[in-house]
């Protein structure tokens, strides 16, 4: 990959927001990403539309993409997959996961740390 696709933390800023939620004090994240389901490897690939392009090993059959989308991040985040869900664009390439109790920069620092396909 070169330099213009690896993670790039301000356009990151701008894919994922976190919202704090009244009378709660819980901060929820919302990510914009980019999934290409049917690859190689399950991995970070840089920017698509300015969202976290995110290449899924899962086909889209059946929800199977949006399942492993969750569990990989879920994985990843260091967080349980209940706090994660898909809440615009489940039958779509163009998603946003909600993920509680992450502020955008810790998923953003956390994702940044993954690229190639050792992200599996």
């Amino acid at each position: 990959m070169t330099e213009q696709t690896l993670f790039n933390y301000e356009a990151g800023l701008r894919s994922a927001r976190a919202l704090e939620i009244p009378h709660t004090k819980k901060v929820t994240t919302e990510l914009r990403v980019y999934c290409q389901a049917g690859a190689r490897h399950t991995q970070v690939d840089g920017w698509h539309d300015g969202r976290l392009k995110i290449r899924l090993k899962a086909q889209p059959v059946e929800g199977k993409a949006n399942t492993a989308l969750v569990e990989w991040l879920a994985r990843r985040l260091e967080l349980p997959q209940t706090q994660l869900r898909i809440s615009a664009g489940a039958k779509s390439r163009f998603k946003t996961i909600q993920i509680e109790g992450a502020a955008a920069e810790e998923v953003l620092g956390k994702l940044s740390a993954l690229s190639g396909p050792r992200a599996s």
